[in-house]
């Protein structure tokens, strides 16, 4: 399988990119007036739920000693199903998009929803079928097993 390399298969700097977007967008359709106490508040505090949801992965990926980096995922060396995994097969990309529809929040402006959904829709199609062919290729008939038990967002 050939290996994923450049800034657009790393969702982190994916995930700014598209907050900066959104952010710029505001310009284009300034809806200011929309943001309230509550969204700012609400929107904070889905970060920090987004936040958590992340750490939790990673912390699970150190436990198990494998890779946390998604340019490779053939460099697994073992399938993480513990934790957060319990729940969702891609619990980072889970924050990532959580985090971003919290950015939407803040910034009162709906119409920046349609970058949340511009990411999700490119995580799902170019970012995570790319690692699932990778692991089940690795982990074969463990991964198949564990897709039937986990969806693959939540």
């Amino acid at each position: 399988m050939k290996k994923q390399q450049g800034w657009i298969h790393m969702p982190v700097p994916l995930a700014i990119l598209v907050a900066v977007l959104m952010a710029l967008s505001c310009a284009c359709f300034d809806m200011s007036s929309l943001v309230t106490r509550t969204s700012f508040w609400l929107g904070f505090a889905l970060c920090l739920l987004a936040a958590s949801i992340c750490v939790a992965a990673v912390i699970s990926f150190r436990r198990a000693k494998t890779t946390v980096d998604p340019r490779f995922p053939e460099q697994s060396n073992q399938l993480v199903v513990a934790g957060v995994f319990n729940y969702s097969r891609n619990p980072m990309y889970v924050g990532f998009v959580i985090a971003l529809f919290a950015w939407v929040l803040i910034l009162g402006n709906p119409w920046t929803l349609l970058w949340v959904v511009a990411y999700w829709l490119f995580m799902d199609r170019y970012q995570i079928r790319h690692e699932e062919q990778a692991l089940e290729k690795k982990f074969g008939e463990s991964y198949q097993e564990y897709c039937q038990r986990v969806r693959r967002w939540v």
